[in-house]
């Protein structure tokens, strides 16, 4: 009740100045009440004031400063609002870089700055700026340097100015995802920001830690920034794949050099010598099989590519009884002759004899057949008398046999061009 009382005291000591309407408006300070209210401060703004002297500033301006001045508050009020800020028609990095300095500019006191990186976050992507460094190092360059650094030990642990920190923090994690490492200017300038004991600049240096180890851990690099072109892409899965045989030879060929050919892509092979030997040595009474499309991962792309298979062989070990004495080894007598055993090849498996692998452009039928007729011509004459066997898990697409109805992704085709 004493609460209730004491506010609607409070409300009833305001009392406007007199002499004074509209937004300018002084209020007088209320008394205490036995003590138990303090002091009202004076309040009083000049708005009106101030639009007079905007006023009479634009009228001593002739057309082209005022329309020059009307450009230039436009401008600022358009690089202030992140709704409308990157709305531009040309989307490339230079764009980009100069609505960061805009931002910059206008904005000395940095206010809505947060709010602004997270914007600016959000449509690096479609600038295509989101792999480059020097663009996360302009945008961590907005906030104002010296600010945010703690004093105490307290303010370092506790983390200090949470906001800007957890900012900086969310864009660390976003270099990290696509893979840009930071260096050494980028932590001068976090130092410059958050002192030498920020948690950013924390992060960072276990960034710089980790990032070379694991950038240099992979045995088939990739280029970086990841590339959209299908052909090289294709062409580094296929040497990944066939790089388990040193003699593999890779080899680009085009769908349109073979006649009757639908498709107008590229074909990618890789065939060892090994390879061609057992496709030699295949029986021409058993069928090949050409299976696919299967995943890999170049980088940040998935690829599709098809192996030309046989059936597996079965390799018999000879089973040896550890229990018998007879099969002891004396070094003082000659030993008994084993039976010998031929190792299988690498492209060897239980599960079948792998005799080619292949990346199209487009992975249709067209494009896979054209495939084994240029392989029929480089080295594998055999193929013309070996029957092949479409086994695809792929959408046929405009391709089906007519008369057989709908042909389902687990129907083989079997593909004769005698």
């Amino acid at each position: 009740m004493r609460q209730i009382v004491v506010r609607l005291l409070l409300r009833q000591s305001l009392v406007p100045a007199a002499g004074v309407s509209g937004s300018g408006r002084a209020f007088l300070p209320c008394t205490r009440l036995n003590g138990a209210l303090p002091a009202q401060r004076h309040f009083q703004t000049c708005t009106g004031a101030q639009g007079t002297n905007k006023k009479q500033t634009q009228g001593d301006m002739d057309e082209e400063e005022r329309d020059e001045y009307d450009q230039r508050e436009e401008a600022r009020r358009h690089a202030l609002s992140t709704d409308t800020f990157f709305n531009s028609k040309e989307r490339n990095k230079e764009t980009f870089e100069v609505m960061l300095e805009i931002f910059k500019e206008d904005n000395h006191n940095r206010r809505g700055v947060v709010e602004f990186i997270y914007a600016a976050m959000e449509h690096m992507e479609d600038y295509n700026v989101s792999y480059d460094l020097s663009t996360y190092k302009k945008m961590i360059q907005l906030l104002p340097e010296g600010k945010y650094v703690p004093e105490n030990m307290y303010q370092e642990e506790f983390y200090h100015y949470p906001k800007q920190q957890d900012c900086i923090l969310r864009l660390l994690d976003r270099m990290e995802g696509k893979g840009v490492c930071p260096d050494k200017d980028m932590v001068n300038i976090l130092k410059r920001i958050f002192g030498p004991t920020g948690h950013p600049v924390r992060k960072v240096w276990r960034q710089l830690y980790w990032f070379p180890k694991f950038k240099n851990a992979n045995p088939w690099p990739v280029p970086f920034p990841p590339i959209n072109d299908r052909f090289l892409l294709a062409k580094l899965a296929v040497e990944r794949i066939v790089s388990v045989d040193a003699q593999s030879i890779v080899s680009v060929w085009e769908s349109k050099s073979v006649p009757d050919a639908v498709d107008d892509t590229f074909i990618i092979s890789g065939q060892s010598p090994s390879q061609k030997k057992l496709l030699a040595e295949h029986p021409a009474t058993k069928s090949l099989y050409v299976e696919g499309p299967f995943p890999i991962w170049v980088g940040r792309a998935c690829m599709n590519y098809f192996q030309l298979r046989a059936d597996g062989q079965k390799f018999e070990q000879p089973q040896l009884d550890p229990d018998d004495v007879t099969n002891i080894d004396n070094p003082f007598v000659f030993k008994k002759a084993r039976p010998l055993i031929v190792k299988p090849s690498v492209h060897q498996q239980e599960d079948g004899t792998i005799l080619a692998v292949c990346a199209t452009g487009t992975s249709s039928r067209d494009a896979l057949l054209s495939w084994i007729r240029l392989l029929e011509k480089n080295g594998n004459p055999d193929l013309e008398h070996i029957p092949v066997i479409f086994s695809l898990k792929a959408p046929v697409g405009d391709l089906a046999r007519t008369g057989d109805g709908p042909l389902s992704n687990d129907d083989p085709e079997r593909v004769t061009d005698k």
